[in-house]
């Protein structure tokens, strides 16, 4: 019974230092710039893949001496400088970064206006600008 105990608190404990993602907003509006300079209003579903979407709260990114980190969604104000392999991450706290992309999380899935299911590598967009929400 004592192991049960003690492995419950070493669970919990774990758990407690991992950020909760449910605190974090899901389904944000943003404004997305195609190479061909045409813009797009949408609703993201998330980041992922190719294959399957990943997470509907996070983007996994890698600074150039760090190991990928977690960028929490509704932190970020506009990913623009869109490069084959990177982008320059501008959050809303006024700080700006470049990070790689990681494979699993280079590709953003969205709803588009006839709230069909899309998705587009962000390599193939000029910039994502997140839409404050209207009160």
């Amino acid at each position: 019974m004592a192991l049960l105990i003690a492995m419950s608190w070493a669970i919990d404990g774990v758990s407690a230092d991992q950020p909760n993602s449910t605190a974090h907003a899901a389904a944000l509006t943003a404004r997305v710039a195609l190479p061909d300079g045409t813009t797009q209003m949408l609703t993201i579903d998330g980041f992922g893949c190719s294959v399957a979407l990943c997470s509907k709260v996070f983007i996994r990114a890698k600074g150039s001496s760090s190991p990928a980190e977690r960028i929490w969604i509704d932190t970020i104000a506009e990913i623009k400088d869109i490069a084959d392999d990177s982008a320059l991450f501008v959050m809303k706290d006024g700080t700006a970064r470049r990070l790689s992309f990681v494979s699993d999380f280079r590709v953003l899935y969205f709803r588009g206006p006839n709230n069909s299911a899309k998705k587009l590598d962000l390599a193939k967009m000029r910039s994502l600008q997140m839409v404050a929400a209207s009160k």
